[in-house]
């Protein structure tokens, strides 16, 4: 399993879900922590990127295994 500081599990949530759990989540950690969020919805990729873009953060990584993404983001 992947490393992370805290994980949420958005399997099954449709944009803008995935991004509004991802900006809760990253408000509960501290700088430099990361969060993996567990998405079954593909375009959820993009708009947690342009999340991180908007807001400040990184998009450390995206893979996809069992059709679903494992996606890390680092509070910045």
């Amino acid at each position: 399993m992947i490393e992370a500081n805290l994980v949420v599990d958005a399997s099954n949530k449709t944009c803008p879900l995935p991004v509004l759990y991802a900006k809760k989540a990253l408000q509960t950690l501290s700088v430099n922590d990361t969060l993996l969020i567990i998405c079954t919805d593909l375009k959820a990729e993009d708009d947690l990127k342009n999340f991180c873009k908007k807001k400040g953060h990184l998009y450390v990584s995206g893979e996809l295994k069992d059709d679903k993404l494992f996606i890390i983001l680092k509070k910045c």
